[in-house]
């Protein structure tokens, strides 16, 4: 089993002391939220094109405590158990799995909102990745392009298709018909 970790080496316990005295004395107050006690939180908040492509590759999202898909590899479990001394950081932590076979490394992310109630200023943070093989990032990019412009490809053949259909028997229609909102016509269920 492979496994790959995504904290950054340099926060050390003994680093960690070094840093936090230069992130006080230097004013530094976005470093500061990252400190615990005498730790910093060693992990960073997932790039836009990460997000986006884990979550096209692994839409199946579990919260850690309930994930049963497949036995946690030990280093994972531990870099989650680091991700723990940090309650602050993130509100849960969440394993991002796959829907198919093609895609074979689950990822562990923690999430942090901004408020309990809103999910749209949420942070992730890219923990861990498991897996028998582990894919190049330019291979999940593929991987992810592809698979985004299949989907949409037939989402936007359903559209066409039905819009054909109703532009075909439109002088059949009735005043009453005409007169309704498009979403009868099943635009809104695709």
């Amino acid at each position: 089993m492979l496994v790959e970790t995504f904290e950054c080496t340099e926060t050390t316990e003994e680093e960690s002391l070094e840093a936090i005295e230069l992130i006080n004395k230097l004013g530094l107050e976005g470093q500061k939220v990252r400190i615990n006690k005498d730790s910093r939180f060693p992990f960073r908040e997932m790039l836009k094109d990460e997000y986006h492509i884990y979550k096209i590759l692994c839409p199946n999202v579990e919260k850690l405590e309930n994930y049963n898909r497949s036995p946690i590899p030990l280093r994972v479990l531990e870099i989650i158990e680091l991700t723990l001394r940090f309650p602050d950081m993130f509100d849960r932590i969440e394993i991002w799995d796959k829907a198919s076979s093609e895609i074979k490394d689950p990822v562990v992310v923690a999430v942090s909102s901004a408020t309990k109630e809103s999910s749209w200023a949420e942070k992730h943070y890219l923990l861990a990745r498991w897996g028998e093989e582990l894919d190049s990032w330019v291979t999940l990019k593929e991987v992810a392009k592809d698979k985004a412009l299949t989907e949409m490809r037939t989402t936007l053949t359903k559209i066409k298709s039905l819009v054909n259909m109703h532009l075909e028997n439109i002088n059949d229609m009735s005043l009453e018909s005409l007169n309704k909102d498009i979403s009868i016509y099943g635009l809104d269920s695709l």
